[in-house]
């Protein structure tokens, strides 16, 4: 499935997909003129003559996890990044998209 989002003054593209039976990478593009900003563990820079990547040494997406289910856990969410009005706007948006994907035709998101 694929989702064409627009935010003032941008367009973006979110893919997704449950058909593979073998693991895929997850990961951020972000591309701008003459910028292309990669994120798939390391976070890669592109710019015109010149790459730079950057390695943490962390699995970021087992981090991200255990932050989640340690804050569940222990009802403490001081290590979690994103605010709770943030998970309810990412979750909007999410549903918006699975919606529009059902149907086959844009569907805005409603503010709030």
């Amino acid at each position: 499935m694929s989702v064409r989002v627009g935010f003032i003054g941008t367009v973006g593209c979110i893919s997704n997909t449950c058909m593979l039976s073998v693991p895929y990478k997850v990961g951020l593009h972000v591309i701008a003129k003459d910028l292309v900003i990669e994120i798939h563990g390391d976070l890669k820079v592109i710019e015109p003559g010149h790459t730079e990547v950057f390695t943490s040494g962390v699995d970021s997406m087992l981090a991200e996890n255990q932050a989640f289910i340690d804050a569940i856990r222990s009802g403490n969410g001081d290590n979690i990044r994103s605010t709770y009005d943030d998970a309810i706007k990412t979750l909007a948006v999410t549903l918006v998209c699975n919606e529009s994907a059902a149907m086959g035709s844009p569907v805005k998101v409603k503010s709030r």
